[in-house]
């Protein structure tokens, strides 16, 4: 499951969309921070990395940019925030 030792985990929605809920063990990532980002990502660039928004679209736009750079086991969580919440009920 994620947050338990699995993929790393990146939220891109926006710091107040954070604070009011995210997923456990997500760090922070918002998508207008994410070109400044990426260099520190790279060590990361091997591992299993899922980036998730509020519905899946910034999220999908994120790995779709990041795989072209190197980022291989990269992917956005399917549904985003919404379809997570949905599925914790």
């Amino acid at each position: 499951a994620l947050g338990d030792g699995g993929p790393l985990l990146f939220d891109c929605r926006s710091e107040e969309d954070y604070d009011e809920g995210h997923i456990s063990g997500a760090t922070l990532l918002p998508l207008q921070q994410l070109s400044l980002s990426v260099d520190q990502l790279r060590s990361a660039a091997n591992d299993h990395i899922v980036f998730y928004c509020r519905s899946g679209r910034r999220s999908g736009a994120v790995t779709e940019y990041l795989r072209t750079t190197g980022f291989a086991r990269c992917q956005s969580l399917e549904g985003g925030w919404e379809e997570w919440c949905a599925q914790q009920a």
